[in-house]
Parts: C-alpha cells; sequence; structure tokens
C-alpha cells in the first residue's frame, strides 16, 4: 500500500523520498549519505512543499506512514529565528510570540483543511518549534490522501 501511495503522489508531482528532509536539513554533513541508504519502509516523506509563509517556518515536510492505519503529518519547523538567541528571556519571548501570534494564524490559514479532514494542531518547544498537523486514516480511506495533499499545496 505504501509503494502505491508514494508513486500515486508523485504522478501528482509530488516530491517524495524515504529519507527525513528535516533531519537533512538541520545535519546537511550527513543528509546525503542517509538519502543514498534510504529505503522503503513503513514511512515516507514529502519535501519542498509549495506553503506560503505566513508565519515564519523554516521547513514543511509531510510524513506519512502506514502501520496499523494511515498516519498524516504535516510538521512546519522554526529553526533560524531562535538559532541566534541565547538568552532564556529572549527564547521565551519568541516562544510567546509563536502561541499568542502565529499559531492563530496558522490555525486559521489551515482550518478549512483541518477540519474537512479531522486533522489535529500539536506543538513542541525544544531547541526549535515544530508545529504538526496530523491524523489517522483507516486503510479504507487511503484515497484521501491526494485530495489532502491537493488542499495543502493550494
Amino acid at each position: 500500500m505504501i509503494l502505491k501511495l508514494k508513486r500515486d503522489l508523485e504522478k501528482e508531482g509530488f516530491k517524495t523520498c524515504w529519507y527525513d528532509p528535516f533531519f537533512a536539513w538541520m545535519h546537511p554533513e550527513d543528509a546525503k549519505m542517509k538519502e543514498l541508504q534510504s529505503e522503503p519502509g513503513n514511512t515516507f516523506y514529502i519535501c519542498d512543499l509549495p506553503i506560503p509563509k505566513v508565519v515564519p517556518f523554516d521547513l514543511a515536510v509531510v510524513s506519512i506512514s502506514v502501520r496499523e492505519q494511515i498516519h498524516f503529518q504535516l510538521s512546519l519547523y522554526y529553526i533560524t529565528i531562535l538559532e541566534d538567541e541565547v538568552e532564556r528571556d529572549a527564547i521565551n519571548a519568541i516562544f510567546d510570540r509563536h502561541a499568542t501570534e502565529w499559531s492563530v494564524i496558522r490555525t486559521d490559514y489551515f482550518s478549512d483543511i483541518a477540519s474537512r479532514f479531522s486533522l489535529l494542531w500539536d506543538t513542541e518547544y525544544d531547541d526549535f518549534i515544530e508545529d504538526s498537523l496530523w491524523g489517522n486514516f483507516p486503510f479504507d480511506s487511503v484515497e484521501a490522501i491526494i485530495p489532502l495533499m491537493k488542499a495543502i499545496k493550494g
């Protein structure tokens, strides 16, 4: 199933891969080796998504996993906005701005998609910020993934 879904998305013009583009972005020195070693598994990724920068994220990645069901996740990564900050107060100010401003804009922008496909938001704060729009689909709903990706693409 995963090979067919990956192939179908590629036919629709989406660039897919077996390695994690976020890892490649964070660790470019290791990325080429990971890319060469990557092989089919139960997760693949869609990269280079043409998502408007309504908030200051650096990278948008979709991961699709097939296990007991189909797990879909769009992750928006905010990295460079934090990389020069060392003071705890400055980092917390960015986290606060994300929570009060950017997450509101992001949620509003994706609200129709989240509602239509029953997706939820989750946010992680660490050395970077990761906003994840995610959901699970039963195997018999695999046909919903391409319309979902088209909706995200705009």
